[in-house]
């Protein structure tokens, strides 16, 4: 059987158009991209290569003096380190001196175990962990181990700014006035020898002394909280040896003192002011 159907015609005889509801939807397949699906471009994040400054000069010399550096990859390449390189101190028996006052920084820090690097003026700031095999002498200036740095050999602090993280594993040596705005871990030894210990204005410190190694207060002195406005040392906790062996006078504490280890006063007093 056959069915017509009407054919709705215009005035002018061609075929009417279909009112907008009616017309046919799109054929499954072919609809438009929408900006969810259409090709895009990709930002990435931008890449650094670092490179690797060695110290040159057997003579020893000061850390801000380009002819002292070499780039490994690049032997007529001689600067002072920045941020986006990897020092080395590698030579033995030398020492480097950052006093120039200037603010310098390195991706990571190398230092050879009869190497001493000598800061007593200016900023060194170590972005990514690094491990200092010979001896560290600090009078004055900053050190701000921000990405973390360990002290393997011997350490002398007698002034200046500590920020950061600090692990010394070996001996450090507190001889002077210090300021402790760094989170300090002790897994050796602490002789606190001379001097008093301040807070940092720019950063919070603490003291903890690891199971095995041990703090000696040797001297009639003081670790306050927040001498200066700004970040407090937060506490002392020990879970080795605390033990004042020198000093006949008062060794102040006004910092919360926590033991899990061992306490032990051989001469003198210690105050706890803040428990």
């Amino acid at each position: 059987m056959t069915y017509f159907f009407p054919l709705d015609l215009s005035q002018d005889g061609r075929p009417a158009r279909m009112p907008r509801g009616r017309r046919p939807r799109r054929a499954v397949g072919r609809s438009r991209p929408t900006k969810a699906n259409r090709p895009a471009l990709e930002l990435m994040e931008p890449r650094t290569l670092l490179s690797t400054m060695d110290w040159t000069n057997a003579s020893g010399g000061s850390w801000d003096t380009a002819a002292n550096w070499t780039n490994a990859a690049n032997p007529g390449d001689h600067h002072v380190p920045t941020a986006s390189d990897n020092a080395v101190i590698g030579l033995t028996g030398v020492t480097v001196n950052l006093n120039a006052g200037n603010s310098d920084a390195v991706n990571t820090l190398s230092l050879a175990s009869s190497s001493t690097l000598n800061i007593s003026n200016g900023t060194l700031t170590i972005n990514s962990a690094s491990t200092l095999a010979g001896s560290l002498a600090m009078s004055n200036g900053t050190l701000n181990a921000s990405g973390g740095v360990t002290l393997d050999g011997t350490a002398s602090w007698t002034g200046g700014y500590l920020e950061g993280a600090v692990t010394a594993a070996g001996t450090l040596t507190i001889g002077g006035s210090v300021n402790l705005g760094a989170a300090l871990d002790v897994t050796g030894t602490l002789d606190w020898a001379a001097g008093s210990i301040f807070n940092d204005p720019n950063s919070a410190g603490s003291i903890t002394i690891a199971a095995g190694a041990t703090l000696d207060a040797q001297s009639n002195n003081t670790i306050y909280a927040n001498y200066y406005s700004g970040q407090q040392i937060t506490g002392i906790t020990v879970a080795g040896t605390f033990e004042k062996t020198a000093g006949t006078g008062t060794t102040s504490i006004q910092v919360p003192f926590n033991v899990t280890g061992t306490a032990s006063v051989q001469t003198g007093t210690v105050s706890l002011a803040a428990g």
